[in-house]
This record gives structure tokens, sequence and C-alpha cells, in this order.
């Protein structure tokens, strides 16, 4: 009974202190925000903000814009591109997500793992070769099976050096490389802005207004690259996962509660 009436009582303090410093806000509305009493950083860091933000959102849709172009002509494999062995390549688009092909057992979709000029001639040479070592033995055990991979193998590495000529073709025509490069940099200039917008100590409700609008941008951003960012990242402040209890403790703070 006890604990809930000193949470109630927390809450309620916090709660009054929220609004004594929103009132304390609004009694100016015409005061700039450079004039506020906040962190300055914490200031030149919220107004740096939208245009970080901005610099996501024309990548992103730069990147999008291309896909959907080119997408209609990047090319389908066949099956004989299919390679089981080591050293094959993923089947993706030109946005770089996986693709399925229908040429799973009774017809169910899977990732196919292509094979390229290279392996096939590899594997072409080493079946020919075995083939030659197995025909001059008594019993040739194994020689029609030698002789129908190395003659099958040889007969896709003309459809594959076309394969992956066209992707590269479509690759380097649609200079999709460079706009996913510069959204990377998009992503990470935002991501290194809202970590410094979260580690930055304010001193009223504004830097809280400014750590929620933060959040905010970043939320904009595709989950793929949040993962991405928090998997690979080799900064030393506030991890992502820390963003949101940064913010709840900020609001806490100008509330009184801490």
């Amino acid at each position: 009974m006890l604990d809930k009436l000193t949470s109630a009582l927390t809450r309620r303090r916090v709660l009054i202190g929220l609004g004594t410093a929103c009132t304390a806000a609004a009694a100016a509305p015409d005061m700039a925000l450079s004039e506020i009493s906040e962190n300055p950083d914490l200031i030149a860091l919220g107004n740096a903000m939208p245009a970080a933000l901005q610099a996501y959102l024309d990548a992103n849709d730069t990147v999008a814009n291309l896909v959907a172009q080119w997408s209609p002509h990047w090319p389908k494999p066949t099956p004989e591109l299919q390679w089981y062995g080591m050293g094959g390549k993923t089947y993706r688009g030109i946005d770089g997500r996986e693709i399925e092909m229908p040429w799973g057992v009774l017809g169910h979709t899977n990732v196919p793992n292509l094979g390229t000029p290279e392996i096939f001639t590899a594997d072409w040479e080493r079946h020919e070769a075995e083939a030659v070592r197995l025909s001059a033995t008594k019993s040739q055990r194994g020689l029609k099976s030698a002789r129908f991979w190395a003659e099958r193998n040889k007969a896709v590495i003309a459809p594959a050096r076309d394969f992956w000529a066209e992707v590269d073709r479509i690759t380097d025509a649609s200079g999709i490389e460079a706009a996913q490069a510069a959204k990377a940099d998009a992503v990470q200039g935002l991501h290194d802005l809202v970590e410094a917008t979260m580690a930055a100590q304010e001193t009223s409700i504004a830097g809280v207004v400014i750590k929620a609008q933060a959040l905010t941008a970043w939320g904009r951003v595709e989950w793929m690259h949040k993962v991405s960012q928090m998997v690979n990242s080799r900064s030393q402040g506030i991890s992502q996962v820390d963003w949101a209890c940064e913010l709840a403790q900020s609001i806490m703070r100008q509330g009184g509660a801490l």
C-alpha cells in the first residue's frame, strides 16, 4: 500500500514539474530557440537534425526510384545456373535483397545459390581430368558420371557468363552502387547526430523536446539499417538500445524525479 502511494506521489510530482516547465516555455512563445536557457550544444544538434533527416529521406528516395526503374530489367537465372557447392553467389535483386525462385522440391520457392563462369569452368576442368584418368583404368568405373558432369558444366559456362555480365551491366548503368553508398552515409550521419543528441545533457524541457524529435527522426529510418547500424557500429557513445531510456531519464530529470 505504501509503495503504491509513493509511486503515485512520484508520478504526480513529475507531472507537476513538467507542467511548470512547459508553462515557463509557453510564457515566451516568440522567443528564439537559441535564447532559451538550454545547453547550446544540444540546441545546435537539434538545429542540425532536419537537414540530416532530409538527407536520409532524399537518399532513400533516390535508391527506391532506381530500384523501381531497373528491377523490371534485372536478369532472371535459369535452373541450370544453380550451384550446390561452395563459392556460389546468392541470387539478389538490384536492391541487394534475396530473390526466391520456384526451383524447390514440389515447386516450393527458395533463394538459389548461383554458379559463376569461373566456378563452372573449374568444375568442368576437374571432371574432364577425372574422365581422362578413369578412361585409362581397366574398370573405367565412374567414367560415365565424370563425362556427364564435365559436359554439363562446360555447357553452362557461356550462359553463366552472359547472366553475370548482364547483372554487371545493369548495376553500372543504374548507378545503384553510388546511390546506396550515399544512402549509407546519410544513415551514418543521422545516427551519429541522434547519438550525440541523446548523450547531451539537457537543462530544460526544450532539451527533452529536442531529444524526442531526434528519436522521431531516427524512427523514420528503415529497420534493416537500424539493425545494421546496431550490429556494425564502432561508436563508443550511447547505444541505440539505450536511447529511449535516456529520453525517459531526461523527462524524469525535468520533472524533478531525478
